[in-house]
């Protein structure tokens, strides 16, 4: 994932006040998914899943004061004017919706310096539609449920590789797991939608069509949907590269949100295997 254009994909947002009713919460069973015999984690003696610990060099955390938002709004301006300069240069100061019910800002920042390396705002549809709803008419699948976007990835030009993005990526999961959020929804541009599809979004206009967007400059973007309750699950039957990083191992610096470790499900199936499975 690069820094630059409409990083990650990540559909701009301009906001606006909503006008179609607010979205009904709906919790329903997720269906079962089977476990897998190619699982990519440990086991510890007794057979249960082992949890490991890594500590970052930066952390990851709301915008709580006006510092913060500005250390925020000033990765936004520099990301987005290296190739969206006439967008970078509205995006010089707060924006309505960096304060408005429904949205957080998280701040990346390293743990050295406190030097501001990357920036994302989340929006749930709790008190009103999301961003993308303005050009998307929802299919059935997601009419009612609880969804949350993510938009205004921006990462610091000092940022190389996809290390910072990732763990972005898994602040966003952990937020959506403590917001009891069911479907975690991005808008990307090609060839940047493979990245989520491999991460096993799917997509949320039927054949993968790729929409203008209002709220990003009327730019084609590809709509994309994670199930936050089967994730783990999926994660671990299809033996995914991210299974560890995301499930397996707990990051105490991303103070976002419910850890994901605790997604994974210390189980009889788990407990009773033999640590040699």
């Amino acid at each position: 994932m690069e820094v630059g254009e409409s990083p990650l994909g990540i559909a701009l947002q301009a906001v606006e006040q909503p006008t179609v009713p607010l979205a009904r919460a709906v919790r329903e069973p997720s269906s079962t998914v089977p476990f897998p015999e190619k699982f990519v984690g440990t086991f510890n003696a007794d057979g249960s899943v082992r949890v490991g610990t890594e500590r970052l060099a930066f952390e990851v955390r709301p915008v709580e004061t006006q510092d913060d938002l500005f250390k925020a709004v000033a990765i936004r301006y520099e990301a987005y004017s290296r190739h969206l300069p006439e967008l970078g240069r509205r995006l010089t100061a707060p924006e309505p919706a960096d304060t408005e019910p429904g949205y957080s800002v998280l701040l990346a920042e390293s743990r050295l310096d406190r030097s501001p390396l990357a920036t994302v705002r989340l929006q749930t549809n709790e008190f009103g539609p999301l961003a993308l709803e303005r050009s998307i008419e929802l299919p059935g699948w997601l009419q009612g449920r609880k969804l949350a976007e993510a938009t205004r990835l921006a990462l610091a030009d000092t940022v190389r590789g996809r290390f910072v993005t990732q763990v972005m990526f898994k602040a966003f999961f952990q937020f959506c797991l403590e917001q009891e959020v069911e479907w975690m929804v991005v808008c990307a541009r090609p060839p940047l939608d493979r990245i989520y599809l491999s991460l096993l979004f799917e997509d949320v206009v039927a054949g993968g069509a790729f929409i203008p967007l209002k709220h990003s400059a009327n730019i084609p973007h590809r709509a994309l949907a994670f199930n936050v309750a089967t994730a783990e699950a999926r994660w671990r039957t299809a033996g995914h590269s991210m299974y560890a990083f995301m499930g397996l191992t707990l990051h105490p610096d991303i103070h976002v949100g419910i850890p994901g470790p605790s997604a994974v499900p210390n189980t009889a199936y788990y407990r009773d295997r033999l640590p040699s499975l």
